[in-house]
Formats: structure tokens, sequence, C-alpha cells
């Protein structure tokens, strides 16, 4: 007779093209398959469209005279989506809200540590 496992040990790797991303926000939606789709983005301003500068007698790049970009416009760069079943978006919002609680139960903590940090100019180690 086999014996039921009493727990199992999970190792945690990072996978070769593993990379961490600021997220500004997010967009999420059910996909056909019913699942949930969520990608995170960044809000970022945009580049130039083009730049004019001058050139020094020498041929060096002098100073930008001219500058064309529309300042009202926002680039929403969309860094990942992630899709989920309902019962591991449950999972995930769960431990999501464990974070938060965690953060609000010790901010006064974690407050006053980080300035006696700062105010002794300790580098913080992450």
């Amino acid at each position: 007779m086999i014996k039921p496992l009493e727990k199992v040990r999970f190792i945690y790797q990072k996978a070769r093209h593993h990379r961490t991303f600021h997220a500004d926000g997010a967009w999420a939606s059910i996909t056909p398959q019913l699942e949930i789709q969520v990608a995170f983005f960044n809000d970022l301003k945009p580049m130039p469209v083009e730049t004019t500068h001058q050139v020094e007698a020498s041929g060096v790049l002098g100073e930008e005279v001219e500058r064309i970009q529309s300042p009202e416009d926002v680039i929403r760069e969309v860094d990942i989506t992630l899709v989920m079943s309902k019962d591991m978006m449950k999972r995930t919002i769960e431990l999501l809200s464990r974070m938060v609680k965690e953060i609000e139960d010790n901010l006064p903590q974690i407050t006053k540590e980080s300035q006696e940090q700062t105010d002794e100019n300790i580098p913080q180690v992450s």
C-alpha cells in the first residue's frame, strides 16, 4: 500500500528569461475560454518625434533648438499580460490581500525603521 504524502517541498528557481517589472496600473478582461486576462502597464512620457540641434563649427553636436512632441500624450506601455483560471486568480488575490494587510499592519514599524536607517545613513539591503 502506498503511503499518502504528508508534506511536499517546493524549490523556487527563476526561469532564464525571468524579469521584474514595475506597474503603474492594470487592465483586465475575460477571455473566450472564461479565463481572466490581466495586462500590467507603465505610463510614460513619449520621446520627441524629432529634435533639431545646432552644429558647432568644430562639427560637434550643439544645443537643441527645436523639438516636435505632443506634450499631452502619454504612452501606456504594456510589459506583461497574465492569463489565469478563475480559481488561480482567487488564490492570487488572497495572496496579494495578505501582503497588503501585512504592510498595513506593520506600516508604523516599517516607517519608523526606514526613518532610522535614513537618519543613520545606513544603506538599505534588499
